[in-house]
């Protein structure tokens, strides 16, 4: 069974690098407590792999982590320290699970010890995107300053992972591969800038409202488009990216997905939905998707949405709230937050000068 056990205290900086933590405040145990077998099919012939969650059991610390699992053998981890909160962690590792760690806010250092001495380091900080799986490693880590910490957290099993990127990615050459195969003995993380394409929907899962009644599912939906936008942005070069050609049936199922989702903005297809009327899987679904158009499926749907409530508009009718109903939002705030990015104005501002155009003498003079 994989385990990793971390006893949360709060002393000094200094006296744990003499000596390791003395009587433990909290205790966080981060195992693989449920187990399945993930079942494939190639070439008439089925493999059987074990996939594994990693679960995490908090004592007092549990204010600090939101856990949402996302599917067997990947949880979202969202962790949300109050400034000027001191944390310290030594931690006593086996198997760890694959991590990708975007840090939005605050930092942590990292050190991996070896009997008395530090034998490595990793540090995540605010704007860095923390990458690969730890092995049989000891060390401690510890909040850096006095700033608040924002850490949205994919936790995946090794595993999993592997298979995802073999299955799924046609022998591509990947980047990063030293990080996935590790020797199970010693750390391998990359720490990078976080990629454009990344922050964003980061920034989407940690400021998802908490009060939201489908959160978790909406925050499950949210990890699986973070984890293909990092497959695709993190494993696969851009030669990689470029020299990919899709088959010509397979553009013309692209196609159709398009039309799926400009016939059902409100309410929209789930990409299960979507994938099953075209016959594709999901992963194929959203990949294929960028790679043909350049943005991915919810992307489509919010430029679409956009389009439709901007021509609602245009007709000096209807209102914001209304308008923002009939294309699907609820949260008329946060309509009007898509629709400036989308056009650079509120939708209050942009009908206001829809109504003075449609008043003016010379639009009645053309009626």
């Amino acid at each position: 069974m994989n385990s990793v056990e971390a006893i949360i205290s709060l002393p000094q900086r200094r006296e744990q690098e003499n000596s390791m933590v003395g009587e433990p405040e909290h205790r966080v145990t981060i195992d693989s407590a449920r187990c399945y077998s993930l079942v494939t099919a190639a070439d008439q012939e089925t493999c059987c792999h074990a996939i594994a969650d990693p679960v995490v059991h908090f004592a007092c610390a549990q204010p600090y982590v939101e856990i949402v699992p996302v599917q067997p053998g990947m949880h979202l981890h969202l962790t949300k320290v109050p400034a000027n909160t001191r944390l310290a962690v030594a931690f006593d590792i086996q198997n760890a699970p694959f991590t990708f760690e975007c840090w939005l806010q605050g930092g942590m250092d990292y050190c991996y010890t070896r009997g008395d001495e530090i034998c490595g380091r990793d540090q995540g900080m605010a704007g860095r995107l923390l990458i690969g799986s730890a092995g049989k490693e000891q060390g401690f880590a510890e909040t850096i300053g006095g700033d608040a910490i924002d850490v949205v957290q994919l936790m995946i099993d090794p595993a999993l992972l592997r298979l995802t990127l073999e299955k799924s990615l046609c022998g591509c050459r990947l980047h990063y591969r030293d990080y996935i195969y590790q020797n199970g003995t010693q750390h391998r993380f990359a720490s990078i800038p976080i990629p454009s394409a990344i922050l964003p929907l980061a920034q989407s899962i940690s400021s998802c409202p908490e009060k939201e009644p489908f959160r978790r599912l909406i925050l499950a939906n949210k990890a699986h488009e973070l984890f293909y936008t990092l497959i695709l942005e993190l494993f696969l070069g851009p030669c990689a990216r470029n020299g990919a050609t899709l088959p010509p049936r397979d553009i013309a199922r692209f196609y159709r997905v398009k039309e799926l989702i400009e016939q059902n903005l409100h309410p929209p297809l789930s990409h299960s939905q979507i994938a099953k009327e075209v016959g594709i899987n999901e992963f194929k679904l959203k990949t294929g998707f960028k790679e043909l158009f350049g943005q991915t499926v919810y992307g489509y749907l919010l430029e679409k949405r956009m389009a439709k409530a901007k021509d609602l508009l245009e007709n000096g009718t209807s209102s914001v709230s209304e308008v923002a109903w009939d294309i699907g939002y609820t949260n008329v705030s946060h309509f009007i937050s898509v629709f400036r990015k989308f056009h650079g104005v509120t939708p209050g501002k942009f009908l206001a000068s829809v109504r003075r155009r449609l008043a003016s003498p010379a639009s009645r003079a053309i009626s």
